[in-house]
């Protein structure tokens, strides 16, 4: 191999691990001054199995996405260690049931925060611990971290 051969192929290594770094900073944010990974949702969607905000198997949740944003129909409200998770009448049946039922079996699932489109942040494992009434015809289950 010549020099100008050397040279080249260390050029298209180091080109190759700039690209590698530059694709692990886009999935890494910056949040509250601490780093998080930021998850695509093709990655979620392995976890989670289904577009709606509950996956369930076995009558059980298998986990749950979250979004906090202030635009939304049921605003979940995310604390350092609790989450309180907000349904209402056009949730899907098949989801309440398997909150009410992970409720009894005091079952844990992870927890998926919608940050922005296509941005997600796994927020750990929790279990219900309460269920109560709200307003307006939403019920809330309380989520306390693992």
């Amino acid at each position: 191999m010549t020099q100008k051969q050397s040279r080249e192929l260390l050029k298209e290594k180091i080109v190759g691990v700039e690209q590698e770094n530059e694709n692990i900073i886009k999935k890494l944010n910056f949040q509250g001054g601490n780093m998080v990974k930021v998850l695509a949702w093709a990655d979620v969607v392995k976890r989670h199995k289904v577009i709606s905000g509950i996956s369930t198997k076995g009558g059980l949740v298998r986990s749950l996405l979250c979004n906090s944003g202030s635009d939304q129909l049921y605003p979940n409200k995310i604390q350092e260690n609790s989450i309180t998770y907000y349904v209402g009448m056009d949730t899907q049946t098949f989801g309440i049931k398997a909150l009410f039922k992970s409720l009894e079996e005091r079952n844990n699932f992870p927890v998926f925060e919608k940050l922005a489109v296509n941005q997600w942040k796994e927020l750990g494992n929790y279990s219900i611990e309460s269920v109560k009434e709200a307003k307006k015809g939403f019920t809330s289950f309380t989520l306390i971290k693992l």
